[in-house]
C-alpha cells in the first residue's frame, strides 16, 4: 500500500508536469485554456481563420452555441460545453452581448478616474443590478480578476492565477509548488513578468491610457498594502472561528481583531456581508459578536456537558433504567449511526420484569446488560415461534383473500395488516440490543474523556490552535443566531443583537443557549 501511495503521487506530478507543458504551448498561441471566460467575452471557434460558432455564457452551467448567422444551440447541465472537431482552435473574443462590454469599460473608467475601491465598485455594480453572469452578486476579487486581466487590451494570458498543488510555472520554469504546513496555497496571485500570452489577438476593449492608469493605482495599493506591518494570523486568538456559523444564511462566520477600527473589540461577523456587503444575496447585516460572548457559552457548554455525560455513563453500568432511557433513546435517534436500533432496552427489561426481581439480580452483580441477555435469550425462543405462528396465520389469510370480494376483503385486509404489524413488533424484539448498548456505553465513554481533555487544555493557557484541534473533537459547529432592529431615529442601517446560540456536538443533541448565559428551555 505503501509503495502504490508513492507511485501514485509520482503520477500525479509527472502528470501535472505534461499538463502545464502543454498548456504553456497553448497559451503562446493565445488558445482558449478552459473554464469560464473573462466578463465580456465569449469563447469562438474558429477553423482556417473563420469564425464557426461561439459559446455564449449566461450562468455557471447556462451557455449558447451561436452561430454567424444567429442560430443558436441551447447547452445546459455541468460539463456539456459545446466540443470542437480536431482542426478547430478555441479563443477569446469580445461577447455579442453588447452591454457586457459597455459594463467593462465603466469598470475601468471609474477605477481610473475615481477614488474607489474594487469592494466599492462591486457594490456600486449590485446596487445598478448589473448581472455577474457567474453567481449572484459582485464582489471585489471579481473586479479585481477583471481590473488586472490583459485580455481587455487585447492579449489573452494565462498564468494569472495558481492553484496547482503539485507544479507551477514561475520565472520561466516548472518547479515544485511551495507548500506552507504540507498544504500549497490556492489562488496564488502571478506578477505581470509570468503571464504567458501571444500578444495582440484583437482590437483592445480599453485604451492604453486607461488601461496603463488602472494598473498604476493597483500597483500603488499593493506597495501601500505591503508596507503596512504584517499582523498575526487573525484565528491564532479568535480560535472558535472554524465553529462558528451565521444562522441566517449558513456561511461561515469571519473573525477579527478590531484593531484597525476605533472601540472595536475581537469579535466574529457574517461571511457572506464581509464578502458582498450589505447588498447580499441572503439579506444578512454584519450580525457581529463578540469573542468574549462565544468563548464564555462555550465554557458553560463543557462545564454542563461534563457531570451529565458522567451520569448517563454511571446509567449503563448500574441498570439505572430512568437515568438510562435518555441513552437509548440517542440510540433510537441516531439511527444511521446504529443502524437503524427501534427497541428500547429499557422497555424490554420492564415488561419481562418487576422492579423488585431487577433489583434483587443487580444486588447479585450482575451487569444491566447482563440482564438483558439473561432475558432476551429466555424469551427469544417463543418469540421465534409466536413469529412462526402469526406468518402461518397470516399466509393462511392471504392465500383465501382472492376468493373474498366487496366488504370482506376490506375486513380481511384490515385484519392481515394488524397480523402483519403485529409480526412486525415481535421481529423488532428479536434484535439484540447488547452490541449497540455496548458501543453507546463506548462512545459515551470517549466524550467524557475528550471533554475532560478540552477542559484541561483550555484551562491551562493552550495556543488558539491547540484550542481550536481539542474542541473540534467536542463540537462540529457553533450556529449564532441574530435578530435585527432598525428605529426611526437610527441614521444608520439598524443593529444586529445576538439571539440565541445553538452547539452542535459531534455526537448527541444540540443545545441552545439564550442571551449568552443559559441554555434555553428546549
Amino acid at each position: 500500500g505503501t509503495i502504490g501511495a508513492l507511485t501514485s503521487a509520482r503520477e500525479q506530478r509527472e502528470k501535472a508536469r505534461r499538463s502545464i507543458g502543454g498548456k504553456i504551448e497553448r497559451a503562446k498561441r493565445g488558445e482558449y485554456q478552459g473554464g469560464y471566460p473573462p466578463f465580456g467575452f465569449d469563447v469562438v471557434c474558429f477553423n482556417d481563420d473563420k469564425e464557426k460558432w461561439r459559446t455564449v455564457y449566461y450562468g455557471h452551467f447556462d451557455r449558447a452555441k451561436v452561430y454567424p448567422d444567429g442560430t443558436r444551440e441551447q447547452f445546459e447541465g455541468k460539463d456539456n460545453a459545446p466540443r470542437k472537431d480536431a482542426n478547430d482552435v478555441l479563443l477569446y473574443r469580445p461577447t455579442i452581448e453588447r452591454d457586457r462590454i459597455k459594463v467593462a469599460k465603466q469598470v475601468f473608467a471609474w477605477y481610473a478616474s475615481e477614488s474607489i475601491s474594487p469592494r466599492q465598485l462591486a457594490t456600486r455594480l449590485n446596487e445598478l443590478k448589473v448581472d455577474p453572469v457567474f453567481g449572484e452578486l459582485w464582489d471585489k476579487v471579481k473586479i479585481l480578476s477583471m481590473l488586472r486581466n490583459p485580455v481587455y487590451i487585447g492579449q489573452p494570458a494565462w498564468n494569472k492565477r495558481a492553484g496547482s498543488r503539485f507544479v507551477e510555472y514561475v520565472n520561466g520554469q516548472i518547479r515544485d509548488v511551495a507548500k506552507v504546513n504540507g498544504k500549497a496555497k490556492l489562488g496564488r496571485w502571478r506578477d505581470r513578468d509570468n503571464y504567458v500570452g501571444s500578444g495582440e489577438q484583437f482590437k483592445p476593449i480599453i485604451d492604453a491610457e486607461t488601461w496603463n492608469k488602472v494598473q498604476r493605482k493597483i500597483a500603488d495599493a499593493s506597495d501601500e498594502q505591503r508596507a503596512v506591518k504584517k499582523r498575526p494570523a487573525q484565528t491564532a486568538d479568535l480560535w472558535l472561528k472554524p465553529f462558528l456559523v451565521c444562522g441566517q444564511c449558513g456561511k461561515p462566520m469571519r473573525a477579527t481583531r478590531g484593531g484597525s477600527t476605533e472601540r472595536l473589540w475581537p469579535s466574529y461577523f457574517c461571511g457572506t456581508y464581509g464578502t458582498y456587503g450589505p447588498t447580499n444575496p441572503t439579506g444578512c447585516h454584519c450580525h457581529r459578536v463578540q469573542h468574549a460572548v462565544i468563548e464564555k457559552i462555550v465554557f458553560d457548554y463543557l462545564a454542563q456537558t461534563a457531570p451529565k455525560l458522567a451520569k448517563l455513563i454511571a446509567a449503563t453500568k448500574a441498570g439505572d433504567l430512568d437515568a438510562a432511557r435518555p441513552l437509548l433513546e440517542a440510540v433510537t435517534d441516531a439511527s444511521s449511526a446504529y443502524y437503524g436500533v427501534e427497541v428500547d432496552m429499557t422497555a424490554f427489561v420492564d415488561e419481562q420484569l418487576s422492579d423488585r426481581d431487577l433489583k434483587r439480580l443487580l444486588k447479585q452483580g450482575n451487569s444491566f446488560p447482563t440482564i438483558y441477555g439473561l432475558l432476551y435469550e429466555r424469551m427469544r425462543p417463543g418469540m421465534e415461534r409466536q413469529i412462526a405462528a402469526k406468518e402461518r396465520e397470516l399466509d393462511k389469510q392471504l392465500d383465501s383473500f382472492a376468493d373474498l370480494s366487496g366488504r370482506l376483503r376490506d375486513r380481511a385486509k384490515a385484519k392481515m395488516e394488524d397480523l402483519q404489524g403485529t409480526i412486525d413488533r415481535l421481529q423488532a424484539q428479536l434484535d439484540d440490543l447488547r452490541v449497540p448498548w455496548t458501543d453507546l456505553a463506548k462512545e459515551m465513554t470517549a466524550r467524557r474523556r475528550a471533554l475532560k481533555q478540552a477542559e484541561q487544555t483550555l484551562s491551562n493557557g493552550a495556543t488558539g490552535r491547540q484550542k481550536t484541534e481539542v474542541l473540534s473533537g467536542i463540537v462540529d459547529r457553533i450556529v449564532c443566531h441574530f435578530r435585527h432592529t432598525k428605529t426611526k431615529q437610527q441614521a444608520n442601517n439598524g443593529k444586529s443583537y445576538l439571539d440565541r446560540v445553538e452547539i452542535e456536538p459531534v455526537s448527541g443533541a444540540s443545545v441552545c443557549f439564550t442571551d449568552g448565559k443559559a441554555p434555553a428551555p428546549d
